[in-house]
């Protein structure tokens, strides 16, 4: 019965698929003081969430006085605040955010004298008040950009060292109130530039465009104390490439990058299921063979997938459900500029400037893994249940937080076919591939009280 049901359950996901996909609002102008809207490239997200709180930024230049602007969402998108003048100048521009809680901590590119310069700015308060303005570096070759975990937040610094451009990283492990002296990352010929940073937990991931073999490719580097000490610089690319990210969850690391085919580039994608360890061989998501598709931004929950670039048209939208394995067609979402986008539970949003504007739009329930259909993943037991690796290819580990003293797993393919099951106590089992060919299963898994909880799974 219990199968049957789970079957029908999958059949009805699959016919309503389309329809949770497609529920994206009409673009709202969320920058209504401004008609000239300047964001960043792909490398500086210019959009971040903590709790159901959308935060933004973006440069306001229709006026002689640039200004660097923040505004806010209390309630994942609904409404939106007055948009708050955060610094102003000639020439400031090229803005970045991230938060952690009520910390929100903003960097920019200005000006000084004849050179360029790195700045940021902190709230500790959700935005509703700011500290002063600091200056992290006087020598900036291009714009910064910023990440943070907690009280650990790092700053990246691209700088011309005698017409070589490198990257640099800035750390504070006290939420911006200090800053120790610079790192240097890259090291090498020619141009490394563009860095992109994320962090999760200690765990610091950065990519970056790099020129030291004369063709523009896409290095990677990670360090796993906070960027104390940092692993060997890593090529992702051989061919002609440009415009990374770094997205992390959990143990993913994925970087969507462009490669040129010819005389246009297209979308492809780096990943990592080892927490940057090693890499499979890059994956092609785009094909338009006339246009160029460009400066990727991407965010993931555990098997869903959602990437947004410049393409054919203006802002794209790429959702995979399944960790990558498949691939939705595209979606225009609207014209012009670099988008972001965040998610938070279920919603999913998503910025990008159009005809001087910085515009916003929500899919109320574009996050598939939390789907309010009801096969998505569920958990009804007491214990914290972990699958890693996922997606994996020989085997996989489940781990409970509690003893277990005879817990049943089912695995069920796609259609609902019962192809194992496993009976077991203790709290850690491993389970082999064996003869499943690859594609998506289901785990029933239910416990000596017959609590029972659903997980997707992948096999690559």
């Amino acid at each position: 019965m219990k199968t049957k049901l789970l079957f029908l359950l999958l059949l009805a996901f699959a016919s309503l698929n389309t329809q949770l996909f497609s529920q994206w609002s009409t673009a709202v102008d969320i920058s209504p003081t401004t008609t000239a809207v300047g964001t960043n490239e792909n490398a500086g997200q210019c959009i971040a969430v903590a709790g159901d709180t959308v935060r933004v930024t973006y440069s306001d230049r229709s006026s002689a006085m640039v200004k660097i602007m923040y505004n806010q969402s209390h309630d994942k998108g609904i409404t939106w605040g007055t948009p708050v003048e955060l610094f102003s100048s000639l020439n400031c521009g090229f803005t970045a955010i991230a938060t952690s809680g009520s910390s929100v901590h903003i960097v920019w590119m200005d000006s000084l004298g004849s050179t360029r310069a790195s700045y940021y700015k902190r709230s500790l308060d959700g935005g509703a008040t700011w500290d002063s303005t600091v200056c992290l570096d006087t020598a900036t070759k291009f714009w910064p950009g910023i990440a943070c975990s907690g009280n650990l937040v790092i700053a990246t610094l691209n700088k011309d060292l005698a017409g070589n451009t490198e990257v640099f990283v800035k750390r504070s492990l006290d939420n911006g109130t200090t800053w120790l002296p610079e790192q240097q990352i890259s090291n090498a010929v020619n141009r490394s530039e563009d860095p992109a940073i994320n962090i999760l937990g200690n765990d610091v991931h950065l990519s970056w465009n790099d020129k030291r073999s004369g063709t523009m490719n896409i290095y990677y580097c990670h360090s796993s104390d906070g960027g104390a000490s940092w692993g060997p610089e890593t090529q992702l690319t051989t061919s002609d490439s440009y415009t990374s990210m770094v997205c992390l969850n959990g143990n993913h690391v994925d970087v969507p990058h462009a490669i040129r085919s010819g005389t246009y580039f297209d979308i492809w994608l780096a990943e990592s299921a080892d927490t940057g360890a090693t890499f499979i061989p890059n994956q092609q998501l785009s094909f338009t063979s006339a246009l160029n598709e460009l400066y990727p931004f991407m965010v993931r929950d555990s098997m869903q997938m959602h990437i947004v670039y410049i393409g054919p048209g203006g802002v794209n939208y790429l959702h995979s459900a399944d960790g990558g394995l498949t691939w939705d067609a595209p979606v225009l979402l609207g014209p012009s500029g670099q988008p972001f986008i965040a998610y938070t539970g279920c919603v999913l949003h998503v910025i990008f400037s159009n005809g001087g504007h910085l515009n916003y739009m929500r899919n109320p329930t574009g996050n598939g893994s939390c789907s309010t259909v009801g096969i998505a993943e569920s958990n009804n037991q007491k214990s914290t249940i972990t699958i890693f690796p996922n997606p994996f290819s020989k085997q996989t580990t489940i781990n409970f937080s509690d003893e277990q003293n005879h817990t049943t797993i089912k695995i069920m393919d796609i259609l609902g076919k019962e192809v194992n099951i496993i009976t077991f106590a203790g709290k850690q089992i491993a389970i082999k591939r064996g003869a499943m060919p690859s594609g998506i299963y289901f785990m029933q898994i239910t416990d000596e009280m017959n609590n029972v909880s659903i997980r997707k799974v992948v096999i690559q």
